[in-house]
């Protein structure tokens, strides 16, 4: 729909981006080891986390085999490009590319940031509403990211995601960075402290090396990952459907997910990952035909797309108007139950009526 022929991935540029994102993510680590001055130390570790999240976006368009011409070649990419920010290859497979797209806001099926619902967080325990507090305001967004995203299906897959997972498969993905991982560690604690004063800066105690070059990049990726895929599929005017029978793919792909428009250069630091219509619509676009695909895909459905540029104020307005969504009138609702202006009923029952959702 967006183009009429899918344009082909390329090997070449696919294995390029991957070589300058990995030479920024490791150059930020060894100024952050390195540099002489504080505050160089720690523009190296804000660079790192960035690139954390530039490899990341990587490997998702890998995974979705949009980032290099065969199969194989992809995965070895997404495999890699996951490592620094400890993702295992085959739950995403099946958490994102299966269930998210397969089924992008149903709340039986995708959890990627459900919302929960206000009888819901009703019947939750003090602690537990507290934590909901904290997953959906503008600054504990990545405490969501990690806690019910990374641990609960990536880290430690549940039993529910297990039942669909090669368990091989599983275990060497999660053994690899795990690997990978545990190495990192041990380079930064019994190495690295002897290259902390090479070039005449104070020396690093292994501790010191290990958050600035493994834990914190980590943290700034989720930190950043989480609020582009909250803004994703969250918005006054994005419907969620308690069931697949309550959705298509017109309703989930186009008019439940948001293209948040950034700046050029850092959409195109982040491989366009905030181009987010046209790739619901057709995974298997390269990040960089995304830009063209999507303005076809406003052109065409200009009252369905939803488009939001970010700010800071519009990003802080969307977590406090979206905290609880009531899955029987289509509205997104506050923690004290007030409904947000923009009701999503309209643009569900125009859909569904018409039967616009199919293409």
């Amino acid at each position: 729909m967006t183009s009429p022929q899918t344009p082909r991935p390329s090997t070449a540029t696919g294995i390029a981006f991957t070589l300058a994102d990995y030479t920024l993510f490791y150059g930020g680590a060894a100024t952050a080891i390195l540099a002489p001055w504080w505050i160089v130390k720690a523009i190296g570790v804000i660079v790192s986390g960035v690139a954390v999240a530039m490899l990341f976006a990587l490997a998702h368009d890998a995974a979705h085999g949009s980032l290099a011409k065969s199969r194989w070649m992809n995965r070895l990419l997404a495999t890699i490009c996951f490592l620094p920010s400890w993702y295992p290859y085959t739950p995403w497979i099946r958490g994102h590319n299966h269930l998210h797209h397969g089924w992008t806001n149903v709340a039986e099926c995708d959890y990627s940031w459900r919302p929960v619902s206000p009888s819901a967080y009703s019947a939750m325990p003090p602690w537990r509403r507290a934590l909901e507090r904290v997953y959906r305001s503008w600054w504990g967004l990545w405490t969501h990211s990690i806690v019910e995203i990374w641990y609960k299906h990536m880290a430690m897959p549940r039993e529910s995601d297990r039942r669909y997972l090669n368990a091989r498969h599983l275990d060497a993905d999660r053994l690899l960075v795990a690997a990978v991982l545990a190495a990192n560690v041990a380079v930064c604690w019994l190495v690295a402290p002897h290259w902390s004063t090479l070039a005449g800066g104070p020396a690093l105690s292994p501790a010191m090396i290990v958050a600035a070059v493994v834990v914190l990049p980590w943290w700034i990726f989720h930190v950043m990952f989480s609020v582009v895929t909250f803004l994703h599929h969250t918005h006054p005017q994005v419907p969620w459907f308690r069931t697949r029978r309550e959705s298509n793919f017109f309703a989930g792909q186009v008019q439940a997910t948001v293209h948040v428009e950034l700046p050029v250069w850092l959409e195109l630091l982040l491989h366009n990952i905030t181009v987010h219509s046209a790739h619901h619509v057709d995974p298997r676009i390269p990040f960089r035909n995304l830009p063209q695909a999507q303005r076809r895909l406003e052109s065409t459905f200009s009252n369905d797309v939803i488009v939001e540029r970010w700010s800071l104020r519009s990003f802080i307005a969307v977590t406090r108007k979206c905290k609880l969504y009531d899955y029987d009138t289509h509205t997104w609702k506050g923690f004290t139950g007030s409904a947000v202006r923009c009701s999503t009923t309209d643009r569900v029952s125009t859909r569904m009526l018409s039967g616009g959702g199919t293409f």
